[in-house]
């Protein structure tokens, strides 16, 4: 039997391939024969919009969250998530871009019902927010008109303090993130790279791929391996529509006002079936509406002081959310040096 890990190493040079040696008849022409820049930068034409600015609320619709142990079951009236982001450029050279990003979310639960084995733990969520505090800095450097590396490095909080913000070592986690991007034409990137993190949970290292096709003006490709594969259709320039798999998580550590030493980790992920509509309305602004079937994967309550792990089941379920989000016009995205000075 051929191991999992040997098919998630294979995938992304697998797609590269597929992508690649795509017939243009299959989507028609893509005309994109512009000559490539001085310097190359992340991203091919019609690909959906960066986010400077962006605030997001999420909604999933009623559910039961059942102890797979027993099957002891608690009613979930309400989950919601408001997340708001901020991105922030430093430096905007044709060979180098500097930004720093800022987001800060909450997510809560309301129960209607909670069951004898979710007391403690449930009823502290039915009352309180979980938290994410993050700061992340952006670095991309090209390598000429063909190569670029992207760098991202950032700390976060993610818990269930009370107040604003509240800096817990035993909520704290950082990471660090590159990849290196072969872009051999306009409409056409790919790229390898590695994840590194660390929280007081574990330590991970996770390779992962990314591959960006544009077919032609309506069709493309905007994937990240072995998370996210979404196909895109551009209505206009102005209006676009992303559809496809991708597979979402997230972790809280759970404090509980008093806990001692060692936080609760509290984990979701799941796949997330979805289509997102985005609308451009003004030359900087964005309307995103996004619906998604999320197909639960891994949901569990974690302690390591009494070295137990608790497996939860919130089944399928249907989610929507609501997004405004600012985006400055890619004219403004600096791609060839400066023009040198007449001489004298």
């Amino acid at each position: 039997m051929v191991e999992i890990a040997h098919i998630k190493t294979a995938l992304p040079l697998v797609l590269c391939a597929l992508v690649w040696t795509t017939p243009h008849w299959l989507f028609g022409q893509a005309q994109l024969d512009s000559p490539l820049p001085a310097f190359s930068h992340p991203g091919t034409p019609f690909q959906s919009p960066s986010k400077g600015v962006l605030i997001n609320y999420a909604v999933f619709q009623a559910y039961q969250l059942a102890y797979t142990q027993n099957k002891d079951a608690s009613q979930v009236r309400r989950e919601e998530m408001l997340d708001a982001k901020l991105k922030i450029p430093l430096l905007n050279k044709a060979h180098l871009k500097l930004a720093v990003g800022f987001h800060y979310g909450f997510q809560s639960y309301a129960f209607d019902a909670i069951s004898p084995s979710g007391e403690s733990t449930l009823q502290w969520l039915d009352g309180h927010n979980l938290k994410i505090a993050e700061a992340t800095i952006y670095v991309t450097q090209s390598l000429g008109p063909t190569r670029y590396i992207t760098w991202r490095g950032g700390v976060s909080w993610r818990g269930d303090w009370e107040g604003f913000l509240h800096l817990n070592q035993r909520q704290f986690g950082y990471s660090i993130l590159g990849i290196y991007c072969i872009k051999p034409r306009e409409d056409f990137e790919y790229g390898f790279g590695l994840r590194f993190s660390d929280d007081p949970r574990n330590i991970q290292v996770l390779p992962f791929g990314m591959l960006n096709r544009t077919f032609n003006k309506h069709w493309g490709l905007e994937t990240t391996l072995p998370v996210k594969i979404m196909a895109r259709y551009n209505f206009s320039e102005a209006s676009l529509l992303l559809f496809g798999p991708e597979y979402t998580s997230s972790r809280n550590f759970l404090t509980q006002g008093t806990r001692p030493a060692k936080a609760l980790q509290f984990r979701r992920s799941a796949i997330e079936i979805s289509a997102t509509y985005q609308y451009r309305f003004s030359k900087w602004t964005w309307l995103e509406c996004r619906a998604a079937y999320a197909i639960n994967f891994n949901t569990s309550l974690e302690d390591p002081l009494a070295d137990t792990r608790i497996n939860l089941s919130p089944g399928s379920r249907l989610l929507g959310s609501v997004a405004f989000f600012v985006s400055p016009p890619k004219s403004l995205i600096k791609t060839s040096p400066p023009p040198a000075s007449a001489g004298n």
